[in-house]
């Protein structure tokens, strides 16, 4: 770049650019003397440049050389010379040292491994959640263009111009509309409960449902378990053999029914009384034991029947309980049941008649080697108890209830808390026919009580003749009448039930002149307060025994059900015991 500058200031600018500047001193040249502050370094001389203030250049006196003349460039702009200067040169200080960059994020084409997330959160896991209408993406003009073909919901365009398709009734299920109480077409087990979610079915125990089997069944404890049944005769001369009760047997970790036989040989009205592994029964390989006397009932360990006959299983067989039989007598037994006490003790009640010095109740205590029973009282003379029930604790037993048995019975329900050997009839934990004026549930019309079961102490329920139910829920007793169609007309003879699943299962007969003899379950599931479609188990000449008297089962993992089915015609007919497993 070139600038015009007037020759003072050029004067100037060339004292303050060429200090420090150096010149090759050629050889021989003449020192300068002391006074220029001059020295010789690799060949080069270095002057001082000086200047007098008054703008008068030095003289050699002075001991400053005289600087030569710059060469003429011609008149600037304002008649001064024009002069090429080169550029100054300057020393810088160092650069600062700079902080490190910051790590810049990488660009989304560039690949970032994942990082860890920690442990998945709760909310994964599935939770109903109220049914929410269905908002379609698409816009429309009138209803018409909203209409998803499901006569379940409301087709509706908005003033937005949005379709939405509202559940107006039932499930809405895998795109089909369920009504209330149906199933799941693609589901027999599941129903739709208004009270769930509208659009998710709902699992159903006691709903009847077909398996890979084919034979119709009942759903419980999560799936459609297979229903398997058959007939049992205690040996090819036994005449008849009659299943009264079934049991699980903790000493043979098996499941055991008891009832009555006859081989023959003592007539028609001879009895005897057998046990029999139920499982064994399925396999056409029974395990029987044959008794003296007629069996009534089994409950965990112990087995009785007529004459006092008492079987105890100790683990390895049924044995007959002579210390049982001397210390309460030969008095007929019709219903039992047991408990697990701590100490590895058992606490059995025994149930039949009070007669003479015999109570109708009795309660033993047995462990190991020691044997403690005593007669109850509360009971009034002439009631002949037969079904028994009551509450296993961890390590206790209790409470009790217990129920005359006898065309004409009351229908008494008899309560005892278990800490002491006294039973009533008083409310509310007791119930006291009070005949066919009575304000009580289980006063008297026609029925009398068949079987009972305790699911807890504030679950019981009771079965009986004609319909007979009544239940206990803690604080009242009271009568269903309106469980099923016509149910005035049925026997219930069994019951069985379970807390844990929200299920009762009634067994029950009933004949009719047209039809004939029908055998049925009914299931009533707790949790939705919902009776079940029925189940039929056979259809007979209305002349048949046919029957089931006994269910028990390992919740609804397990479940056993004996009676007495007839097989045959004329000479070839028999009276067989009948099992049926659920599982």
């Amino acid at each position: 770049m070139k600038r015009h500058l007037t020759l003072a200031t050029l004067a100037t600018l060339a004292i303050l650019l060429v200090a420090g500047c150096t010149r090759r001193n050629p050889a021989g040249a003449q020192d300068l003397g002391p006074g220029g502050d001059q020295g010789k370094k690799d060949g080069y001389t270095t002057w001082d440049l000086y200047v007098d203030p008054d703008g008068v250049p030095p003289t050699p006196d002075s001991g400053q050389r005289d600087i030569p003349p710059l060469p003429d460039k011609g008149p600037g702009p304002e008649g001064g010379p024009v002069w090429d200067l080169p550029p100054p040169l300057v020393d810088l200080p160092p650069l600062p040292d700079l902080p490190p960059l910051p790590d810049i994020a990488p660009a989304q084409d560039q690949f970032v491994p994942p990082q860890d997330q920690g442990p998945v959160a709760d909310q994964q896991v599935p939770v109903d959640l109220p049914f929410q209408p269905d908002v379609n993406p698409w816009k429309c003009a009138t209803a018409k263009d909203c209409d998803d073909s499901l006569p379940c919901t409301a087709d509706v365009c908005t003033l937005q111009k949005i379709c939405t398709n509202t559940l107006t009734g039932g499930c809405l299920i895998n795109g089909n509309c369920v009504a209330d109480g149906s199933s799941d077409p693609a589901d027999p087990c599941t129903l739709c409960v208004a009270a769930k979610p509208a659009s998710k079915a709902t699992f159903v125990s006691g709903q009847v449902c077909t398996p890979s089997s084919g034979t119709p069944s009942i759903c419980a404890a999560g799936k459609c378990r297979a229903l398997k049944g058959d007939t049992i005769n205690a040996g090819s001369n036994y005449l008849l053999t009659s299943l009264a009760s079934v049991a699980w047997v903790p000493a043979a970790k098996k499941f055991w029914a008891a009832g009555a036989t006859n081989d023959g040989t003592g007539g028609s009205g001879a009895l005897k009384g057998v046990l029999l592994d139920v499982e064994s029964a399925l396999t056409k390989s029974p395990k029987l034991t044959i008794t003296n006397h007629r069996l009534h009932a089994v409950h965990t360990n112990l087995a009785v029947g007529d004459s006092g006959e008492h079987w105890m299983h100790n683990g390895s067989a049924w044995i007959v309980a002579k210390p049982l039989n001397s210390a309460i007598g030969k008095a007929p037994r019709l219903g039992v049941w047991g408990g697990e006490l701590s100490g590895g003790k058992w606490l059995y009640l025994l149930t039949g008649e009070k007669t003479g010095n015999t109570e109708a109740i009795a309660s033993c205590e047995v462990g190991a080697a020691s044997l403690k029973c005593i007669n109850h009282t509360g009971i009034p003379a002439g009631q002949l108890i037969a079904s028994v029930s009551g509450v296993q604790g961890s390590g206790t037993v209790g409470p009790f209830w217990a129920s005359p048995e006898g065309n004409n019975a009351p229908e008494d329900i008899h309560y005892s808390s278990g800490k002491t050997s006294a039973w009533s009839t008083s409310s509310p934990h007791g119930c006291k026919d009070g005949g066919n004026g009575g304000n009580t549930a289980c006063s008297k019309t026609s029925n009398h009580v068949l079987n009972m079961h305790a699911m807890g102490p504030s679950n019981v329920w009771v079965v009986g003749s004609y319909g007979l139910i009544l239940r206990y829920d803690g604080k009242k007793w009271s009568r269903i009448t309106n469980a099923w169609q016509n149910q005035s007309s049925y026997n219930i003879r069994a019951v069985y039930g379970s807390d844990a699943e929200g299920l009762v299962t009634m067994a029950a007969t009933r004949t009719s002149g047209s039809i004939g003899r029908l055998v049925l379950l009914f299931n009533y599931n707790t949790k939705i307060d919902k009776w079940m479609p029925a189940l039929t188990l056979s259809v007979a000449p209305s002349s048949a025994p046919d029957r089931i008297d006994g269910i028990t089962g390992d919740d609804y993992n397990e479940v056993w059900m004996v009676g007495t089915r007839r097989t045959g015609f004329g000479a070839t007919q028999k009276e067989l015991g009948w099992v049926y497993r659920l599982k």
